[in-house]
């Protein structure tokens, strides 16, 4: 999956999360929705009761399961995770840090 530069993984112990001081969360998304398009995934944007600060895409490629790209704005700057299942609002409140 793609990597936003200056990211580092493995946040929150999971080799699927990366984590950047960039606390321009959209921006990070817009480039990563860029990057996945790019790379011929399909991205839907998941409705959340309170996505202050948070964005979840459900990807889709021919040929491979649909995975979740999951955003979030913490103190320190963004974190996103690629997960086999949409987070729950406490997964992405902990995510957060909150």
């Amino acid at each position: 999956m793609p990597l936003v530069e200056g990211a580092i993984a493995g946040c929150l112990g999971s080799d699927q999360c990366w984590e950047t001081p960039d606390t321009q969360w959209r921006s990070i998304a817009r480039n990563l929705q860029q990057t996945l398009r790019d790379q011929g995934y399909e991205l839907t944007e998941i409705p959340l009761a309170d996505d202050t600060g948070r964005r979840v895409y459900r990807l889709s490629k021919p040929g491979e399961p649909p995975r979740y790209l999951n955003l979030v704005s913490t103190l320190q700057g963004t974190r996103y995770l690629f997960t086999e299942a949409q987070m729950t609002p406490e997964e992405l409140n902990q995510a957060a840090g909150l």
